[in-house]
């Protein structure tokens, strides 16, 4: 499916240019045009899939699998020391495009960025929140 007012539809069907780097038959990945770091590619579906939670068991699979052999390789050719994969879901988590689309942000040791803030939390409202989480994971 192509959503015409998508960004990322309009990428993968060519009307808007951009630097692919890898194209198969249900994925494509491109340079972020924004980058975090030198080689930041966004790995997308073809279809247009608007959040993670709306994926296939199926597509998400293969998501994966595309992610494990294509980042590596990606932190390799721009000799990065690492790499992150970051996937935003919803616009308050900082989704900005309404196509699911994983992150792969090569890290380098000198890149000046840190992990995300953490907080500290009481061993009490760690087993609160452990007993939210566990009760809605039941079911898988």
């Amino acid at each position: 499916m192509h959503n015409e007012k998508c960004i990322f539809c309009r990428i993968i069907s060519g009307e808007i240019p951009s630097d692919m780097v890898y194209v198969d038959d249900l994925f494509v990945a491109f340079l972020d045009i924004h980058p975090t770091t030198k080689g930041h590619t966004l790995l997308v579906p073809r279809t247009h899939i608007g959040s993670f939670a709306e994926l296939s068991g199926d597509v998400a699979a293969a998501l994966g699998d595309r992610l494990r052999k294509i980042a590596p390789r990606i932190a390799q050719a721009v000799s990065a020391s690492g790499f992150n994969l970051i996937l935003n879901n919803s616009a308050d988590a900082g989704q900005v495009v309404p196509h699911v689309h994983w992150h792969i942000i090569p890290r380098y040791r000198t890149d000046g960025l840190r992990p995300w803030p953490s907080t500290t939390t009481s061993p009490d409202e760690l087993r609160e929140v452990a007993g939210l989480i566990t009760t809605k994971l039941k079911d898988i």
